[in-house]
């Protein structure tokens, strides 16, 4: 939060020793400041007081820029899914083991 402005968020949820990284979002004017990487790191820890081990995101590929942000934070690309949001779009699958 900035000057009482909500500047990204993030949601997941656990299953077992699974995690789902559901969304994180953050405005264009607050990308690159740091936003999204405090909010993943704060998330990443939460998963895995919750027991997570592994954690999976999905995202549309027509988000494919958002990979380098993940690669930067240890997730590795394990797939996709064809037609996952109907036909002709695509899911991109990435993972991370927790430490």
């Amino acid at each position: 939060m900035k000057n009482g402005r909500v500047v990204g968020y993030v949601q997941a949820e656990v299953h077992n020793d699974k995690a789902m990284l559901e969304d994180i979002a953050v405005p264009k004017e607050y990308q690159g400041k740091g936003v999204g990487k405090r909010l993943l790191d704060k998330e990443l820890k939460a998963l895995k007081l919750k027991g997570a081990k592994i954690v999976l995101a999905e995202f549309h590929y027509k988000c494919a820029s958002a990979i380098p942000f993940y690669y930067k934070h240890n997730f590795r690309i394990i797939g996709f899914v064809q037609d996952y949001f109907g036909i002709g779009h695509d899911t991109i699958i990435l993972k991370l083991a927790l430490q």
